[in-house]
Parts: C-alpha cells; sequence; structure tokens
C-alpha cells in the first residue's frame, strides 16, 4: 500500500510557551515520577529534524533511517 502526505507549521501565538496536562501540579507529579516531558519532547524533535533532514537518526540506542521506515523494517 503506497501513500504519501504532508505536513504544516503555521505560526502559533502561544510559540515557546509549553502547558503541560494538569499545568505545574502535572509537571510536578510527572517530575516526582522521573519524568521531564519537555526534555523529552525536546529529545522526540531533534530526532524527528535528524530524520527528515539527514535522513537517519537514533532512537532507543537503535539506528534508525528513513528507507527503513518507508519499507515498514523494524
Amino acid at each position: 500500500m503506497e501513500s504519501e502526505g504532508s505536513v504544516r507549521f503555521d505560526e502559533h501565538p502561544n510559540v515557546g510557551r509549553r502547558k503541560p496536562p494538569a499545568g505545574v501540579l502535572g509537571h510536578l507529579v510527572a517530575s516526582l515520577f522521573g519524568a521531564d516531558p519537555k526534555h523529552e519532547m525536546d529529545d522526540d524533535m531533534v530526532q524527528l529534524k535528524s530524520l527528515i533532514e539527514l535522513g537517519r537518526t537514533r532512537s532507543h540506542g537503535k539506528r534508525i533511517t528513513r528507507q527503513e521506515l518507508e519499507l515498514g523494517v523494524g
């Protein structure tokens, strides 16, 4: 099955602001469990950028290429 699509990023009035679920309380609870949602989101964006620009990235210690994703390998 072939498919194609596109992604469009529009400017948002709250660019640069992050609102964690349940606000500050949600962030506090997440940090108590050792989670850092902002750091995780930043890492995900760096991986996506690498995949788009270079055709490869790393995730969970594994090398991933755009071609592998297109073929459904992994």
